[in-house]
């Protein structure tokens, strides 16, 4: 019987890990709140049945997301079930708060960067490069908007929005560990 139950949990688990992925892809407001809630069904699994099964479990959640949802959605699932698997993990061994704080922002982290890594080897796709062009396109339009508002551009001006596109480049990195901090549900 004991086989059995981690099998029934898990499907109702995942069944409810579809559910919140759905509803955070398809409605628009109040889907953000539901992306919030994407590790919980992980965490859940990873605390009752170990690590193990809990890697079964993701793998299964990356199909499923397949299936339901599309290619898209693949890093959620992998991000949130990464940070998902370390904060279960973590609660399982009934580690301190912190510990798991630290534990649950490294996972969301590594797993970010996993994605960035693999965009770059996979697709060839040097995602500082886009983001880069992304930001230079934004400022000559700024400047070229200016200039059909009639509105003098000042070099002083250019260089100000120039710095702080820079700087923004530069804390790309931490916006990162930022975003891996707050992906954590408890």
């Amino acid at each position: 019987m004991k086989g059995i139950r981690y099998i029934t949990e898990g499907a109702a688990l995942l069944a409810l890990f579809v559910a919140l992925l759905l509803f955070s892809l398809y409605i628009p407001v109040v889907g953000t709140i539901f992306q919030l809630a994407l590790a919980v069904p992980f965490i859940v699994y990873t605390v009752r049945h170990g690590w193990k099964k809990a890697i079964l479990f993701l793998v299964v959640g990356l199909l499923l997301t397949l299936l339901f949802g599309n290619v898209l959605t693949l890093p959620f699932t992998f991000v949130f079930g990464i940070g998902g698997l370390a904060i279960g993990m973590l609660y399982r061994q009934k580690q301190k708060r912190y510990t798991i704080l630290l534990g649950g922002t490294v996972a969301f982290s590594l797993g970010l960067l996993l994605l960035f890594v693999g965009a770059n080897v996979i697709f060839n796709v040097n995602l500082m490069e886009q983001i880069n062009n992304a930001l230079d396109q934004s400022i000559n339009q700024s400047i070229e908007m200016m200039k059909s508002l009639g509105q003098d551009v000042k070099e002083s001006q250019i260089d100000q929005m120039r710095d702080a596109f820079d700087m923004f480049k530069n804390l790309l990195p931490l916006l990162i560990v930022i975003g891996g901090a707050n992906e954590k549900e408890y």
